[in-house]
């Protein structure tokens, strides 16, 4: 999903559903600095989760997200979603 005004770009969202296996997953959520704190992040989440609970087999929708980013978390819980597990990172180096 992109929300556009003339050629600047907004905000987008990507998500994938697998109806097939009743999976739907939120990948990616961006809002353009100048449009922050306007709401349209949240009017593309909104829209986002629409679009995924259109397929009957979708029961719910998954995301992943750093413990540490506040404003999308703030976006999520207000959403409606909610914390299930918290994830550890790793990273091997050359």
């Amino acid at each position: 999903m992109l929300k556009k005004e003339g050629k600047e770009i907004q905000a987008y969202a990507y998500f994938e559903v697998n109806p097939d296996i009743a999976e739907a997953s939120l990948e990616y959520i961006g809002v353009a600095k100048a449009w922050r704190n306007s709401g349209l992040g949240t009017k593309m989440l909104k829209e986002a989760v629409t679009e995924m609970f259109s397929f009957p087999t979708i029961k719910e929708i998954k995301l992943v997200v750093q413990y540490s980013n506040g404003p999308a978390n703030h976006i999520y819980f207000k959403t409606g979603f909610k914390q299930q597990d918290r994830l550890i990172s790793y990273v091997l180096k050359r």
